[in-house]
């Protein structure tokens, strides 16, 4: 007889679910942002963007996104919220 485990409602398993959840569409955020900008404005661009997009919060990235569409240069869409350290943000 086979083991049913809903994990819609599970305590144990759904936070590490949407933890993996948040933190691929942060990298898909950073990734885009990336792109967008690197196409906008070639050689402006950081080089590893995205994986310091990785360290800001969630609102930050839309922020920089929707930026990135209608900025006027690449330091104008990230502004001073790319950081340069390794310290991560508290969600």
């Amino acid at each position: 007889m086979p083991i049913t485990v809903n994990v819609e409602n599970s305590k144990f398993l759904r936070p590490p679910i949407d933890r993996a959840y948040a933190a691929g569409e942060a990298k898909g955020k950073a990734e885009a942002i990336e792109t967008i900008l690197g196409q906008r404005f070639p050689g402006q661009v950081p080089a590893g963007l995205a994986g310091r997009l990785s360290l800001v919060t969630a609102e930050t990235l839309d922020e920089i996104l929707r930026k990135s569409l209608t900025a006027t240069s690449a330091a104008d869409a990230l502004g001073s919220d790319t950081p340069t350290n390794a310290s991560r943000p508290k969600a």
